[in-house]
């Protein structure tokens, strides 16, 4: 689920044939709202608001070390010209992409860290305007899972489950019967439940 801002500037020496408008072509659900319009000295502003449902692919191959990255591609509303856009770096003061421009301080995806932010142009076949490789538009999010979370749900009942069959064996060579094992063993699995739970919580 992807929404926010974006605005365009058309300077007066574009044709007004060309539609002011933008697209989300990747998007499976979209509300777009223009805000606000405007003139500054020769340049047509228009602000839009965006709210969209944004399909993503996700390697889990290096789970829980893994990162991915959002791309949303931009694209004119004019598919049948060679229109190019051009993000506005001059609106965003930095723009190091670790400094994450156009993302607010306040965005947080759950289990998830926010590494950097970016407009990138890769190079691929369109068919909409012919046999020729077209640069696209993608504002890109760089994100790393939280490896805390992971660690706490998939690997540290691990840990116990081994700890606990250590001490099994070792117990074993210990104690007479294996009832005398039973009753400690059950002590550690439960504190362990507790610690886990615990730590969930905090």
């Amino acid at each position: 689920m992807l929404a926010g801002y974006l605005w365009q500037k058309y300077d007066d020496d574009i044709p007004q044939k060309i539609v002011r408008d933008f697209s989300l072509p990747d998007a499976k659900s979209i509300k777009i709202t223009s805000v606000e319009r405007h003139k500054e000295n020769k340049t047509e502003v228009i602000r839009w608001y965006f709210e969209s449902t944004v399909p993503q692919p996700f390697d889990y191959s290096t789970y829980p070390f893994d990162r991915t990255a959002i791309k949303l591609l931009i694209r004119s509303k004019e598919v049948d010209r060679p229109i190019i856009l051009i993000p506005d770096l001059a609106g965003y003061q930095p723009t190091n992409p670790k400094t994450r421009p156009g993302i607010t301080h306040d965005v947080v995806v759950p289990g998830w860290h926010i590494l950097s932010s970016f407009f990138n142009y890769p190079f691929q076949r369109d068919n909409n305007v012919g046999e020729r490789h077209f640069p696209n538009l993608y504002f890109t999010v760089v994100i790393q899972r939280d490896f805390l979370n992971p660690f706490i749900i998939s690997v540290l009942p691990i840990i116990a489950v081994g700890i606990m069959l250590f001490a099994l064996l070792w117990l074993l060579g210990r104690v007479g019967t294996i009832a005398n094992v039973v009753a400690p063993l059950t002590a550690l699995f439960f504190g362990n439940i507790l610690a886990h739970i615990g730590l969930k919580r905090g």
